[in-house]
């Protein structure tokens, strides 16, 4: 099942007005790193002083003007691709400006750029209790907080950005998918259901019902919910896969079966979808073609003793006694347990059918 994930949003670095010369900021970043005074700067922008500051306190300037144009180069490193010189900038600045919420959140992303997600975390984290909260960058946490295999806290996180913006799909749709993997189920159907309310041709939450439907064998409904996923997404073969196994459940292997062949194979070879292949086939009496799936499987997993025997067992079915004997010989190799009594009962059959050796 796909997992969505929140779109990075970089509207922390609105345009909070001035404007930047590059050199000038890569001068002052140059003479702040090895420990030059302000004195540069100043000459730069036109006021001299002598003046020079502890670099373990910031840059030394503390000014509105001053952080606008941090703000704004940090803004160009990263539509450039160069997180890292964001980084370090930003890192000198929330120095100087602490309590600075957008500067915060820009030293995040620079920091998500260079692949520190946990300090990126923390900022995250950070400018929240700065304030003004957001639900975006809740959102932005808990997402980070879930890949750095902290479920609980990204729980947490998603339910905050809910509140904040009960209106956003997406807070509930996150909070639902966690909440599931935690075993949470009552309370994921409720977030599920949250989901479609906001936005009822949702095919992630629709076919996420479904399935928790289906698991709790509540078919028809669950067929309800996975049609609003396939018409959203009516190609998307996991929707696909749960219809087939709905269609099944209620005694309809025939447009189970339609549905499966429409399959990409590498898909359809899949254990839990062969299995219902195999399934399907058997309730309509073609145990040949489930035994064609089964031996190309095998072509991809030729030390399987599980898969080579259950395939021989599926030409035994189909009454090709010949290949199921090969099969089963192939596991008997493998040590697998039982094989050698299949290789016994085919040889028999074989010789029963005239073509034994």
């Amino acid at each position: 099942m796909r997992i969505a994930q929140p779109v990075r949003d970089f509207r922390s670095l609105h345009h909070r007005g001035g404007s930047t010369v590059l050199i000038v900021i890569v001068l002052v970043l140059l003479a702040a790193l090895v420990g030059g005074s302000v004195y540069l700067w100043n000459t730069l922008i036109g006021t001299q002083t002598n003046t020079t500051p502890d670099h373990t306190q910031g840059t030394g300037i503390s000014t509105p003007e001053h952080a606008e144009e941090i703000l704004e180069s940090a803004r160009a490193y990263l539509r450039e691709d160069q997180p890292e010189k964001a980084r370090v900038l930003l890192e000198l600045a929330i120095i100087d400006y602490p309590a600075d919420q957008d500067l915060r959140v820009a030293y995040a992303e620079s920091l998500l750029g260079v692949h520190k997600e946990e300090q990126a975390y923390e900022q995250y984290v950070e400018s929240q209790r700065i304030g003004p909260k957001q639900a975006w960058i809740e959102a932005a946490a808990g997402t980070l907080a879930n890949k750095l295999g902290q479920p609980d806290a990204a729980m947490l996180h998603y339910k905050a950005a809910q509140q904040l913006d009960p209106n956003d799909p997406k807070h509930p749709l996150y909070l639902g998918q966690l909440q599931r993997t935690a075993g949470q189920r009552t309370e994921a159907e409720a977030s599920m259901m949250m989901v479609l309310r906001l936005d009822a041709e949702n095919a992630i939450a629709a076919g996420t019902l479904a399935d928790m439907l289906l698991e709790d064998n509540m078919v028809e409904q669950a067929l309800r919910q996975i049609a609003i996923a396939r018409k959203v997404e009516p190609d998307n073969e996991v929707w696909k896969l749960i219809e087939a196994r709905g269609l099944n459940r209620i005694n309809k292997p025939e447009q189970a079966l339609l549905l499966l062949q429409t399959f990409n194979v590498n898909f359809l070879l899949k254990e839990h979808v062969r299995r219902l292949y195999g399934e399907v086939c058997g309730k309509l009496n073609r145990p040949k073609d489930a035994a064609n799936l089964y031996a190309r499987a095998v072509e991809v997993d030729r030390q399987n003793t599980t898969l080579l025997m259950e395939t021989a067992a599926w030409f035994e079915r189909a009454e090709d006694f010949a290949q199921a004997l090969d099969f089963a010989r192939s596991a008997e190799q493998l040590g697998a347990e039982n094989a050698a009594r299949m290789v016994d009962r085919l040889n028999q059959k074989l010789a029963d059918a005239g073509g034994g050796e």
